[in-house]
């Protein structure tokens, strides 16, 4: 579901660094997949698919490729030309509660180096 190897690279295993890197991006892409969720509630599909590509480059330094695979499939939908999209706030909203689930796993992984 995730791999930290990236991040304990470029943190060099510094604990400092290592919450640094981390808790800015625990605390951010849930909120930017909510904004998401809200745009696309919203039906405003370029905000939908300019916030999802905020997340997939936050998701990634965590090595969660599922989830990011998840979030570039929704970021391709929200940028078709495709008219019903109501699969894609559903499928956001899961994306949304994974991540969440996820974050709490890394969270306590990363309590570790502390």
């Amino acid at each position: 579901e995730y791999n930290l190897e990236y991040l304990l690279m470029v943190s060099g295993g510094d604990p400092v660094m290592l919450e640094e890197l981390s808790s800015h991006i625990l605390a951010d892409a849930p909120i930017i997949l909510e904004d998401a969720l809200k745009a696309a509630e919203e039906q405003n599909w370029d905000l939908t698919a300019n916030q999802l590509h905020k997340a997939k480059s936050q998701l990634k330094i965590f090595g969660t490729d599922s989830l990011v695979s998840r979030v570039i499939d929704l970021e391709l939908q929200a940028k078709s030309e495709i008219l019903d999209k109501t699969h894609l706030f559903a499928d956001l909203s899961h994306v949304l509660s994974e991540t969440r689930r996820i974050f709490l796993l890394i969270s306590n992984e990363l309590n570790k180096y502390k």
